[in-house]
């Protein structure tokens, strides 16, 4: 059994919140087995919220993404790709999220910070799909 492992993570990146980027920085271990090496990858979000009244929300909105390899932890969806204003009515909002391959998603967690009024939100599903293969999309059906 090897007791003295060492494992190195290159951190040659600035962790900030700034209102665009994500306040999590996953570092992978770098390695000369291939095994023992994880790339990070892009997870495509794309959260559709519903099309009745009152469905949109002003609350801190996060989710968890659960592979076979593991999870993302939990991350906040800062800055829409596709809107200015977030989590509207009606409206589709795609974030991008950095991780590890976590395989094939088995289950998303998602959630916000919201108690005050207006922070209630009907989210109708979430899709997802990696730069590893855009052309799988792993759909997630809320309907809440």
């Amino acid at each position: 059994m090897e007791t003295n492992k060492e494992y190195v993570f290159e951190t040659k990146d600035w962790i900030k919140l700034d209102g665009v980027n994500d306040f999590w920085k996953e570092f992978p271990v770098k390695s000369d087995k291939p095994e023992e090496q994880k790339e990070e990858i892009s997870y495509y979000v794309e959260a559709y919220t519903g099309d009745m009244d009152e469905a949109g929300t002003e609350a801190n909105v996060y989710i968890q993404l659960y592979g076979d390899k593991g999870d993302s932890g939990p991350r906040r969806l800062l800055q829409s790709k596709s809107n200015d204003n977030k989590f509207e009515k009606g409206k589709c909002d795609e974030f991008e999220i950095k991780a590890v391959d976590l395989g094939n998603l088995r289950k998303i967690k998602v959630g916000h910070d919201g108690d005050e009024p207006g922070s209630g939100w009907f989210l109708q599903k979430v899709q997802v799909r990696t730069s590893e293969n855009e052309n799988k999309i792993f759909v997630f059906v809320c309907n809440k």
